[in-house]
């Protein structure tokens, strides 16, 4: 039995193979090193820092806004009782009010915080509002910096 050997052409068929293989390779590294910086550009910055943002409310509460309550629970009619609210508001003692006035906190989900307050029969840290249905990691680190026990 004789060893066949490969003709020229064939060597080069496959030579063109491989390096065409090599090519789209990494044409498909180009798209995807593209697609992570465009995410890690274009994706809004989630980190906060909380131990500073804590030391500075919690050392000197600051009035931040004010927020007009309507006095109707479903929140249509206008007129209303004017409310200062001092920031970090604390969760074991703040009102519906109060907790709306958190950007990200609507009625329900005060409704929801303090609901769960009496349940548990007072928080003993901001982090145990992450159990109320709802409140995951995004929202927690967007509220935090405004909420205190």
């Amino acid at each position: 039995m004789a060893k066949r050997t490969a003709t020229k052409k064939e060597k080069e068929t496959k030579r063109n193979g491989s390096v065409d293989t090599m090519i789209m390779v990494g044409i498909a590294l180009l798209v995807v090193a593209g697609v992570l910086i465009y995410m890690s550009v274009s994706s809004p910055r989630v980190y906060v820092d909380t131990t500073t943002a804590a030391i500075t409310t919690a050392a000197s509460p600051t009035t931040i806004q004010q927020v007009t309550f309507a006095s109707s629970p479903t929140n249509k009619q206008t007129t209303g009782t004017t409310a200062v609210v001092r920031y970090p508001v604390n969760i074991n003692t703040a009102t519906m009010e109060e907790l709306q006035a958190v950007k990200g906190i609507g009625e329900g989900r005060a409704y929801q915080i303090i609901a769960y307050r009496d349940r548990l029969g007072g928080y003993t840290s901001v982090e145990q509002i992450k159990d109320i249905k709802g409140i995951g990691d995004s929202l927690y680190s967007k509220i935090a910096p405004y909420l205190t026990v």
